[in-house]
């Protein structure tokens, strides 16, 4: 009995090292097909369409990301800009009025707000037994979509903000 269940055991290990593989394959497709697998739990200034699928913009929450672009590439640093807002009211993408200069750069370093989306920015690797999320440095194929949902800021705004970060 014990040799039966050890044979068992490895047949469903198998198995399922093999499903994860086919999935791993079909999200690795439809990355480089340009299919959108952005959520919008967290995401401030968009949320998803439920007619279509896609993203929309949310008016209210945009008004919070073009003020930050706004204020940043006018020369107003990251914590200044965290204060402006707290000053303001405004809240979070999770709804919260606490800012600081990380929530202001997350939003300054996405490139989703001007319509564009990395994708693979980070992995899962379970090889310790548990789940751990992994920055990509190149370890895994990443893809660039371009205009792939509308933008909040423009082009020409996202251009300065990188340039200016890149200073």
């Amino acid at each position: 009995s014990e040799a039966m269940f050890a044979i068992m055991s490895t047949m469903a290990q198998e198995e399922s090292r093999h499903i994860s593989e086919n999935v791993r394959w079909t999200f690795q497709k439809k990355m480089q097909e340009g299919y959108d697998f952005l959520t919008t739990t967290r995401f401030l200034g968009y949320d998803r369409d439920p007619e279509t699928g896609g993203l929309k913009i949310n008016e209210e929450e945009a008004e919070v990301v073009r003020l930050i672009f706004d204020m940043y590439i006018n020369g107003i640093t990251q914590r200044c800009i965290a204060e402006t807002l707290m000053e303001h009211g405004y809240k979070t993408s999770l709804g919260s009025p606490i800012w600081n200069p990380k929530k202001v750069q997350i939003i300054l370093i996405n490139e989703k707000y001007a319509g564009d989306c990395l994708l693979h920015k980070e992995y899962n690797d379970y090889s310790t037994g548990s789940r751990r999320v992994i920055t990509n440095r190149g370890e895994k194929d990443s893809y660039y979509v371009k205009d792939g949902h509308p933008a909040i800021i423009s082009r020409e705004v996202w251009d300065k903000a990188c340039a200016l970060r890149k200073e």
